[in-house]
């Protein structure tokens, strides 16, 4: 699902087999526009997946608290073994900011069609990784990663970590913001131009979901799979 984890394996296995790149991406029956209402007043923040130190680092929680109220947090997903406290550790950061009116915790959904249609109703997606060293996952992410995929697939624009890979894919082409996710005033101040440019966030969420109905999409991904393994 990434260049560069494409090239390692090369490397690594000697391999003289043809490679395909065939990125992390939802299908097309799963790209709907968000819905028509829009609070302009607002800002609905949100998140999917893993809840661990490197997706969701304690800087977020603590550019929430430089943010105005009506800056809010929404957060679905689980604790890895690896993780086990981090929820309650996150929590109690956000009582000690005095954000924790602002902070919500959806847990896990029980469809995949269920944490789309909240997705739906958010504002900005976050995709975070780590600025600096990493596993070589994190390093690879960009692809990989459903999240920006989803997001945008729900008309969601993304706030990602400034790395190269992620704002060539994301940033450069529109579809989003890139900050140093490890500082708490970078990521108020892409949180700040999102809450105070409504109509420009609604425009890159929706030119990244035409995106995903063009060539961003499960469908088109495996094309190249599917004519190999015919053969053709």
């Amino acid at each position: 699902p990434n260049e560069s984890r494409a090239r390692q394996f090369a490397s690594e296995t000697g391999s003289q087999s043809r490679l395909l790149c065939v990125l992390n991406c939802p299908g097309t029956n799963e790209v709907r526009p968000r819905p028509g209402e829009c609070d302009d007043e607002s800002l609905s923040v949100y998140f999917h997946g893993s809840i661990v130190p490197a997706r969701m680092p304690v800087a977020l929680i603590r550019a929430l608290a430089e943010l105005p109220e009506r800056v809010r947090l929404s957060v679905v997903g689980y604790e890895t073994k690896g993780s086990t406290g981090y929820i309650s550790q996150l929590q109690h950061l956000a009582a000690e900011l005095r954000v924790s009116d602002r902070l919500n915790f959806l847990g896990t959904f029980p469809t995949r069609a269920d944490l789309l249609e909240t997705c739906r109703r958010q504002d900005v997606g976050i995709a975070f990784m780590p600025m600096r060293g990493g596993s070589c996952n994190e390093r690879t992410m960009a692809g990989a990663s459903n999240k920006a995929f989803d997001y945008l697939a729900c008309g969601v624009p993304v706030l990602m970590s400034d790395l190269p890979d992620w704002r060539s894919a994301f940033v450069e082409p529109g579809y989003g913001l890139a900050c140093d996710s490890s500082d708490p005033h970078s990521i108020a101040t892409s949180l700040r131009w999102f809450l105070d440019h409504p109509a420009e966030r609604r425009q890159m969420g929706e030119k990244g979901r035409q995106r995903i109905l063009a060539d961003w999409n499960y469908e088109r991904q495996f094309e190249p799979v599917l004519r190999m393994l015919e053969g053709r």
